[in-house]
């Protein structure tokens, strides 16, 4: 999960740049220009981003094309991770946004994703290694000057063109973000001017300040010229810095890649110490913060329990192993809505053949869905290689490679469940594992309720009952579809690096 995560970050930086719905000569008349950037994780040099804006001519219209490339390579755990991201935008003369082309890698995997403007409606299209999903979202129609229109990127420079910049004024603004797939309210306020250096030169620039949208907890501070020029970037956000600067062409690809990625993924807790975690049927803990409200951090359910609240920022927490008998017949899926947890999305491709195949060869005359679940989970244990290589696979490739760690173990077992119409998703939080906490990612599968499978370590069995021990602590869920990087990234974010956990008490 962390891996996914790291990418965002770097993405979520990469994409403001400039743009406005009406015309907007002042902006016309720069063009062409384009601009380098290095970009840094902790101080150390990641790679280069890349970015220009042209104007071309299609079929005799005016078409104004934004191009943005990124390179980077991230060290994990003594490994290279290489990140690709390649971005075009193209707007009428009018800058509306009429449609965009985004692929991006990590790793061996690899995801494309098109847009297209048509009236007031962005329709989507996502396509990974086969699967292809599509979904249209509504963007409206800006009738006055109350209507916010929806942008592909922040128009720095028509917004300081249109007004010159001063310290305080703030801007609202809706921005469409393709690396969640979603429309964002973002808020930018100019602080003040600071002098910074660039290109060896001293420069006067207007410091802005804004939160990123998906983590309460980030923030990204941006230096601009008076033109609205990205001079400069710096993002807080999970104890990491990431900084973007601008260079020359010739400084930025001549620079060596690989930032070392330094999350503080472990959890030590205090308290009692755990012998045999995967043995552990209960477990009391209490969860706490510097400052905030840890409730909105923490997924409660049957499992997962507050029993106490300590002020905002701390609470007791109850975690149970599902050891209820199974029944032998399931729960009718018409009670709950789960048809989320039943399609096939661009990270499980679960109507891929190769993949209905396998499961049904591990089924076989299986007809109990709990039963078959668990087959496929202990498939998915013995014959999947444990390695950090891959950054966040798709269903489809793991079973290519059978390779991964607890993210590949989980899509895997995901996508085989959904082969044979059994509902499935994936819970993020942290396990207990050699005297503290890590975070994790494993299975659940709806069988009179959800009932959590961790595929990732060899299946527990006590009195007859399969069960995940107590130790799996649930902050988030979800059906690795669109909406995965919130669903997963942005309660984890929020807490690396902050969350303490204390163990009172364990069965």
């Amino acid at each position: 999960m962390i891996k996914r995560i790291a990418l965002l970050l770097v993405l979520l930086i990469v994409s403001s740049c400039q743009k406005k719905k009406e015309p907007a000569k002042e902006i016309i008349s720069l063009i062409p220009w384009e601009s380098y950037y290095i970009m840094k994780l902790q101080g150390k040099i990641l790679g280069y981003n890349f970015t220009k804006f042209e104007k071309t001519d299609q079929s005799g219209k005016t078409i104004y094309k934004t191009t943005t490339q990124t390179e980077m390579g991230i060290i994990r755990l003594g490994i290279k991770l290489s990140i690709k991201y390649f971005h075009v935008i193209e707007e009428d003369e009018n800058l509306n946004p009429l449609s965009f082309k985004l692929k991006y890698s990590m790793a061996t995997n690899e995801i494309e994703m098109e847009g297209k403007v048509k009236t007031d409606t962005l329709y989507l299209t996502q396509l990974s290694e086969g699967q292809k999903t599509e979904k249209s979202i509504f963007i409206g129609k800006v009738k006055n000057e109350k209507d916010k229109q929806v942008y592909f990127q922040i128009p720095l420079q028509y917004l300081f063109l249109k007004n010159p910049p001063k310290t305080g004024d703030e801007y609202e603004l809706k921005i469409f973000m393709p690396i969640l797939n979603q429309v964002q309210n973002d808020k930018i306020k100019i602080e003040g001017i600071d002098t910074i250096t660039v290109e060896d030169k001293k420069t006067e620039a207007f410091r802005l300040y804004g939160s990123i949208p998906m983590m309460s907890e980030g923030e990204t501070k941006i230096w601009v010229d008076k033109k609205g020029m990205i001079l400069a970037s710096k993002t807080e956000v999970a104890g990491m810095t990431i900084d973007m600067e601008k260079v020359s062409k010739e400084f930025a690809l001549s620079q060596e890649t690989g930032g070392e990625l330094d999350l503080n993924i472990y959890v030590q807790p205090t308290g009692k110490t755990i012998a045999n975690p995967r043995k552990v049927a209960d477990l009391t803990v209490r969860l706490s913060i510097p400052s905030g409200k840890i409730k909105q951090y923490i997924s409660t359910d049957e499992l997962n329990k507050i029993t106490k609240e300590d002020g905002e920022n701390s609470v007791i927490m109850n975690i149970k192993s599902d050891m209820k008998k199974i029944p032998d017949k399931e729960t009718e899926i018409n009670e709950v809505d789960l048809k989320p947890s039943l399609e096939p999305t661009v990270y499980v491709q679960s109507n891929d053949s190769e993949i209905k195949k396998l499961a049904q060869e591990i089924a076989g005359n299986e007809t109990n869905k709990w039963k078959i679940a668990l087959k496929l989970a202990e498939w998915v244990n013995k014959n999947l290689g444990k390695n950090y290589l891959t950054g966040f696979a798709t269903a489809k490739e793991v079973f290519k490679t059978k390779q991964g760690d607890c993210t590949e173990h989980t899509v895997l077992h995901i996508a085989l469940c959904r082969s044979l119409n059994i509902p499935a998703r994936a819970a993020s939080g942290l396990m207990y594992e050699r005297g503290r906490f890590a975070y994790h990612m494993w299975s659940e599968v709806y069988y009179d309720g959800w009932k959590p499978i961790d595929s990732t370590w060899p299946l527990q069995n006590k009195q007859n009952r399969v069960f995940v021990d107590a130790t799996h602590l649930k902050l988030a869920a979800s059906n690795l579809d669109d909406n995965l990087p919130l669903d997963l990234g942005q309660k984890l974010i929020a807490l690396i690096g902050k969350l303490q956990i204390e163990i009172i008490d364990y069965k």
